[in-house]
Formats: structure tokens, C-alpha cells, sequence
């Protein structure tokens, strides 16, 4: 969760570890594995038992967004998408602080 005050250095940090993550997915599992179902027991260890989704997400519909999902689809649906999500909050943030939209 961002906080009132935030270290870029440190933001910059977390992206490239996020993209090194990522790379190392793609690295790790070559064409393998992509077509398999999603693991109904990891997504549900992942939202539910670590919390990783925050309180604020409603657990049974992203169960059901990705437990139909094969590893490749939610795999890339999140690699390709989860950033455009995080450019509407900043739009967001910035309209709350008065700056013009783009």
C-alpha cells in the first residue's frame, strides 16, 4: 500500500524486482506449463491466507476471474495489464491534488 510519502528510489527498486520476477517466470518455465489450469488452491492462499490482494478486494470474484483461467492467460493478463491499473490511480491522485488531466 502506498502512503503519504513515498521514496522513489525505493518504488524504483520494487518495479525492477517486479520485473525480474517476472522475466524469471518466463526464463524458468519456457513453453512449459502454460496451457495448465490456474492452481484453485494457490489463488486462494494468495487472497485469502497472505493477503496479498488487501482488504479491500473482493476475494470470491477474483477466485472466479482466475480460476478459469489458464497459467498463460492469467499470466499475461497480469504482466500486460496490472500496470495500466496503477496509471488510472495516479490520474486519480493527481486530480485529487488539482492538476490538469491528460
Amino acid at each position: 500500500m502506498l502512503s503519504a510519502s513515498i521514496d522513489a528510489s525505493t518504488l524504483r527498486d520494487y518495479w525492477r524486482a517486479v520485473g525480474d520476477r517476472t522475466l524469471g517466470v518466463v526464463r524458468r518455465d519456457g513453453p512449459h506449463g502454460w496451457d495448465d489450469g490456474v492452481d484453485a488452491a494457490r489463488i486462494s492462499r494468495t487472497i485469502r491466507t497472505a493477503g496479498d490482494y488487501g482488504p479491500n478486494v473482493n476475494a470470491d470474484r477474483v477466485e472466479t476471474l482466475y480460476g478459469g483461467m489458464t497459467r498463460g492467460w492469467a499470466f499475461a493478463h497480469m504482466a500486460l495489464t496490472h500496470t495500466f491499473g496503477h496509471f488510472y490511480e495516479t490520474n486519480v491522485v493527481r486530480g485529487m491534488l488539482g492538476f490538469p488531466g491528460n
